[in-house]
């Protein structure tokens, strides 16, 4: 069995600046953004025939500045 711990800062996101037109949030990546889209399609009701609904996540960020 594998299993895989992931922590995340729980601080809520902020507007910050002088019209409050900045967010200022702890921890958005891919790695979340990527669980929430999937999650997002296991939860949807089906309706056929409307649309192909598809996730598309490429791990290419975490191996740095050598990537080309």
């Amino acid at each position: 069995m594998e299993l895989e711990l992931s922590l995340a800062d729980s601080n809520p996101a902020l507007l910050f600046g002088l019209n409050e037109d900045f967010i200022s949030s702890p921890r958005l990546d891919n790695l979340f953004s990527a669980y929430f889209a999937i999650k997002s399609l296991a939860d949807q009701e089906e309706n056929p025939g409307s649309f192909i609904d598809m996730v598309v996540s490429f791990d290419h960020e975490e191996i740095g500045s050598v990537s080309h």
